[in-house]
This record gives structure tokens, sequence and C-alpha cells, in this order.
């Protein structure tokens, strides 16, 4: 009697060992669907957005590449009607939605615009989803740009462009809500990346400081 009961709770502890890998994906599945509906919403293969982003880099084309970016950031703010989600609720407008009626939405699709017209335009471009925990705090918009391009800004201007450094360049902040291209970065201590493709990867963004 005594060996069976040994032996139901053994099985038992088996059972709960084996199924933790499977809760740990569910608690992380949030992650990979928020990943898909931001590669799907950044369309920068549309035909208007490739359109309007190239209508933007010849207006705004010179050689300083970081300044380019920065009239760039200002006109797309200047045109920005802030929406708010609903409460409780978020939609992801897509690019080409925004392009074709409007540049309008809350900080979320700011990045979403700014990210895939950028990428449109050939730079890298990324999305930031600032959490804790399981909440999201925050998202926005960051583009690479070569170290040349941020050489002239590192000893002028430390205190108002912040990035993030690879060996090649920076990953410089587009956030709505930081007051211009190369402000401060809001949100929780954990960052998930999301490339417009769909691939995602996350850091501390205290660790990537």
């Amino acid at each position: 009697m005594k060996k069976e009961k040994l032996f139901k709770i053994g099985v038992l502890l088996l059972l709960v060992f084996l199924s933790l890998p499977c809760l740990a994906n569910q608690s992380k599945g949030w992650e990979e669907d928020l990943a898909k509906k931001i590669a799907i919403a950044t369309d920068y293969r549309d035909r208007n957005v490739k359109k309007f982003a190239s209508h933007l880099a010849d207006e705004f084309e010179r050689d300083d590449e970081l300044e380019q970016v920065r009239l760039i950031y200002k006109h797309l703010e200047n045109r920005w009607t802030y929406r708010k989600d609903p409460q409780g609720y978020q939609h992801f407008a897509k690019a080409s939605e925004m392009v074709d009626r409007g540049l309008a939405g809350d900080s979320d699709d700011f990045a979403i615009a700014i990210a895939s017209l950028f990428r449109a335009m050939g730079k890298p471009a990324r999305i930031a989803v600032a959490y804790k925990g399981d909440k999201i705090k925050h998202i926005y918009a960051e583009v690479f740009l070569p170290k040349e391009a941020l050489k002239p800004y590192m000893k002028g201007y430390p205190s108002s462009i912040w990035w993030d450094w690879d060996q090649s360049g920076g990953w410089v902040n587009l956030d709505y809500l930081s007051g211009g291209v190369g402000g401060p970065f809001r949100g929780g201590d954990e960052v998930m990346f999301v490339s417009l493709d769909g691939g995602w990867w996350l850091v501390s963004r205290q660790e990537e400081w």
C-alpha cells in the first residue's frame, strides 16, 4: 500500500516536472503574439508607404544622417494627431493605413509609422517594447545609424543624444513622448526588441546601457 502511494506521488511529481516547459511557454506567449501584431502593422513594403518614405527622403536629404532623421521626425511629429486607444483596448494601426488616411494615433502608432518609413528608406529600424513583469509600459521606435553619423554628436551633445551601441553604430531613440530624437528611454526595466519582420528578443535595458 505504501509502495503504491509512493508510486502515485512519483508519477504526479513527474507530470508536474514535465509540464513546467509548457507553462513557461504559455507565460511567454504574449511576446510572440505581440511581435506578430507589430510585424503585420509595420508594412514597410506597402507601395504607398514606400512612396511617402521616398518623398520624405528627398525633401529632407542631408549629408548629416542624424540631422536628416531629426528633420523627418519633426515633420511627422508636427503632422501627427494624437488619439488614444479606447481604455483597455490596444490597437496597432498599419503604417499603410496611417499614410493613406492621415497620420494619427497614439505613441504606439507613431512608433509603427516612423519605424516603417525609415525601414522603407533603407535604414534599419525596430520597435522596442518596454515592460515590467508581464505588463507593457511603453512602445517606441529606434533607428540604427552608423558610428560615423553619430561621432560628431558624442562630445557636443552628450546629454541630448541617447543610443545603444553595438560594434558598427547605434540605435537612436525615436520615442514620441521623449521630446525628440535621442530622448531618454521610458518604460520598464526589461525591453523586447521586435524587428519589422517579426523576430524578437529580450534584454535588460540596464545591461544594454
